[in-house]
């Protein structure tokens, strides 16, 4: 691996591109799952646009009774979670 850090381009300048928000609240069923898909254009044709992803972050705000019993998953369009 370190052999091929030589070989490695560096990324250009990181941009900003917001996906959208969502609002309201979404209540998850008690023995299942709720599966919220934002869709987004990349900032297609502004300065922003984003043509690669090396890091993603979801600001999300959540009320659970039980500490523990969530789990959250981000998963791209090709599946990578």
């Amino acid at each position: 691996m370190v052999r091929h850090a030589r070989e490695w381009k560096p990324l250009p300048a990181r941009y900003h591109c917001s996906a959208g928000n969502i609002t309201g609240k979404r209540p998850i069923p008690e023995k299942g799952s709720l599966k919220i898909t934002i869709v987004t254009d990349a900032c297609k044709a502004t300065k922003d646009e984003v043509n690669y992803i090396e890091h993603v972050q979801a600001f999300i705000t959540l009320k659970s009774s039980r500490r523990g019993n969530t789990v959250i998953f981000i998963t791209s369009p090709l599946g990578t979670r």
